[in-house]
C-alpha cells in the first residue's frame, strides 16, 4: 500500500511539473498593434510573442479578414525577432471597413485583433485613439489559467485523501 501511494505521489508531481514547464515554453502571442494606412492600402502588423528560439517557437501564420470575409494568409517558418514579428500586407479597404487579424503560434494558441478603418483627415470621426492597443486582442488560451487554478485546488484535496 505504501509503494502504491509513493507511485501516485510521484506521478502527480511529475505530471504537475511537466504541465507547468510546458506552459512556460508554449504560449500564444501576447499583444498586437494593427494599423491601416488608407493612402497606400497597407496594413502594418506588429505582434508581441516572446520566444527563446525563433526557429522552433514562432508565429506560424497570420490570417486577415476584411468585413468578416477572408482576405489573405501568410505562413512563416521563423519569427523576425525574439519578442516580435513585424510585417506589412497589401489590403484593399475603405473607411468604416473592419479588418481582423489573427496570429497563430507554432506551439500553442493564437491572438485576434480587429480595427475599423478611419479617415486620418476627418477629425470629426477620428479622436486619435486606436482600438488596437499593444496588448489588446482576444486570447483564446485562458483555459491554461483555469487548469492551473484547478490543479492548485485539487492537489491538496488529493493529498489529504492519499494520506488517510
Amino acid at each position: 500500500m505504501r509503494i502504491r501511494k509513493s507511485v501516485l505521489i510521484a506521478f502527480l508531481v511529475v505530471t504537475t511539473l511537466v504541465f507547468f514547464m510546458n506552459n512556460v515554453n508554449s504560449h500564444p502571442p501576447t499583444g498586437m498593434l494593427v494599423e491601416y494606412v488608407l493612402s497606400t492600402n497597407t496594413l502594418e502588423v506588429e505582434i508581441v510573442h516572446e520566444v527563446l528560439d525563433v526557429n522552433t517557437h514562432y508565429l506560424v501564420e497570420v490570417n486577415i479578414w476584411v468585413n468578416d470575409v477572408f482576405d489573405q494568409t501568410k505562413a512563416y517558418t521563423s519569427q523576425t525577432g525574439l519578442d516580435t514579428l513585424f510585417d506589412t500586407f497589401s489590403v484593399t479597404a475603405v473607411v468604416d471597413d473592419k479588418i481582423k487579424v489573427e496570429a497563430i503560434c507554432s506551439v500553442s494558441g493564437s491572438l485576434i485583433d480587429e480595427i475599423t478603418v478611419v479617415d486620418p483627415y476627418d477629425i470629426t470621426d477620428h479622436d486619435g485613439t486606436n482600438p488596437s492597443i499593444l496588448g489588446g486582442g482576444t486570447n483564446r488560451t485562458n483555459y491554461y489559467f483555469a487548469i492551473m487554478i484547478l490543479a492548485f485546488v485539487l492537489l491538496p484535496i488529493i493529498w489529504k485523501k492519499i494520506r488517510k
